[in-house]
């Protein structure tokens, strides 16, 4: 969404501010990023997420859920199987 269409992206963040939204967290990932931060985590030292009500560094979580966090991340992309 933002590498694709920044303008919108933009706007997007101007109606959030007009709307005085007190948080926003992004995803600027792909899932294929978050599968080289997991294969390969020390060239992701400082790469935190957010975990179901937590932030924390990708590495430090349980396999179990950076791999949920890659299958959401696909998904959102739009990538079956």
């Amino acid at each position: 969404f933002v590498s694709e269409d920044r303008n919108r992206f933009i706007d997007f963040l101007k109606g959030c501010l007009k709307q005085r939204f007190f948080q926003m967290q992004f995803n600027i990932l792909s899932y294929l990023q978050l599968l080289d931060a997991r294969d390969h985590p020390e060239k992701y030292p400082g790469l935190i997420v957010r975990v179901w009500g937590f932030s924390a560094y990708f590495a430090e979580i349980p396999r179990e859920y950076q791999n949920q966090l890659i299958e959401r991340a696909k998904r959102s992309e739009g990538i079956k199987g």
